[in-house]
């Protein structure tokens, strides 16, 4: 009898010969549906199946058409699933659908990267990238600050208690870690604090079960056991955050010192570096009120709501942006604000200097202009896992000059 991997795997692969039936492609839906899986998850298993078969003959006989005719047979089977008989609506699962577009950016990638290597003229110098030193790409690791002082490097720590703090055992497990109560807490607060260095991500569940994914390059500071009254963290970098509900007790984050966030939903993105334009809020689900400034230490009335939807945008010192010092924008792109989260780079609509920043991070290296930034606009998607070296060539598809030096710099000339 096939395991679910197996079953799964060999739809996938008859997806690659461009043989499913779309009686198979809706068996494939439903077990999206009846899965457990985080959308993450479901994204790696299906990147894991497009690698496994990636020199198979079926998948590199395919041109781009090929590759386009079979993300439209996905998303037809994904939009013809999404109505009951006799089209009775239904509340749309958006769990399950960030399942399905995990599918369709593995196939919408492929597609680019083929129709890159089309327009790619024979005439394209590559020695600058035959030269480059092999640069992998990030991965799940994370130094842990205790109250003490003492520092834990989780990338080299095994499974099971690593350590215990005031009212929490603190357990790592295969890539995550988890704050588990004891019970035991005393009335002293004590603070923990993560850290993600460049070229590092991590998944944390805080003490009142609230989740947190870290981008690269970002801190997160916690107590080992939140008050009864509130829970209060702060946060500098990078984070989604799926709040735990508790109507007693409200969740609060420090932005950065440049802002807070009173949590009335669940889910949404904050992305608060110090070297960014803006910091922004993004809501993905329920709602958040956000207060700017002087504001934040003050009444939980001020401040914004926004909706599903939105992104709260607050600029830098010597921006604008009304009397509340937020700009609210209207159907932000979700699937783009949290690609990072679900393993994916995604460019639509960036600018050079922006796409580099991201890259800066992950691969933890220095990006140089040599003769300014160049006004290249980049567009597409691309999985995180790749090396450095593949996306170079995708840079180089875009009239994009460079050369790689010694300790990680990447210099830009053109």
């Amino acid at each position: 009898m096939q395991t679910r991997k197996e079953h799964i795997e060999a739809i996938w692969n008859k997806m690659l010969s461009n043989e499913a039936t779309p009686e198979e492609l809706d068996r494939l839906l439903k077990e999206i549906d009846s899965s457990g899986d985080t959308p993450e998850e479901w994204h790696f298993i299906a990147a894991g199946f497009a690698s496994e078969n990636e020199d198979q003959p079926g998948f590199t006989a395919m041109d781009a058409d090929q590759k386009q005719q079979l993300l439209q047979q996905w998303q037809r089977a994904a939009g013809s699933a999404s109505t009951t008989e006799a089209n009775k609506p239904r509340a749309i699962n958006w769990r399950r659908w960030m399942q399905v577009a995990a599918v369709i950016a593995i196939l919408t990638t492929s597609i680019v990267l083929l129709r890159q290597q089309r327009s790619k003229t024979a005439s394209s110098d590559q020695s600058h990238i035959a030269s480059v030193p092999a640069i992998n790409p990030g991965k799940n690791g994370a130094i842990l600050t205790l109250a003490n002082g003492q520092e834990l490097v989780l990338d080299s720590a095994g499974n099971g208690v690593i350590a215990t703090e005031n009212g929490a055992n603190i357990v790592l497990e295969d890539g995550f870690l988890e704050y588990k109560a004891t019970g035991n807490s005393s009335s002293t607060t004590e603070y923990n604090t993560m850290y993600t260095p460049r070229g590092r991500q991590f998944r944390i569940t805080l003490p009142d079960g609230t989740q947190v994914w870290l981008n690269s390059a970002s801190t997160i500071r916690f107590p080992t056991a939140f008050s009864p009254k509130e829970r209060r963290v702060s946060i500098n970098g990078e984070a989604y955050f799926e709040v735990a509900p508790n109507a007693h007790s409200p969740f609060l984050i420090d932005i950065a010192g440049k802002a807070g966030i009173e949590v009335l939903g669940t889910s949404f993105n904050i992305n608060a570096y110090d070297n960014g334009k803006a910091l922004q809020a993004t809501l993905v689900e329920g709602s958040i009120r956000i207060v700017a400034g002087q504001e934040r230490a003050q009444s939980s009335q001020k401040g914004i709501i926004i909706k599903p939807g939105q992104q709260a945008v607050i600029g830098n010192a010597s921006s604008t942006s009304g009397a509340s010092g937020i700009t609210i924008i209207n159907n932000a792109d979700i699937d783009k604000i949290v690609a990072w989260k679900n393993g994916l780079f995604n460019f639509h609509g960036l600018g050079l200097a922006e796409a580099m920043q991201q890259l800066e991070r992950w691969y933890d290296i220095e990006v140089i202009y040599e003769n300014g930034i160049p006004e290249i606009p980049f567009d597409g998607e691309i999985s995180r896992n790749v090396s450095l070296e593949k996306l170079l060539k995708m840079l180089a598809d875009a009239d994009l000059t460079f050369r790689i030096e010694k300790n990680r710099k990447l210099i830009i000339t053109k």
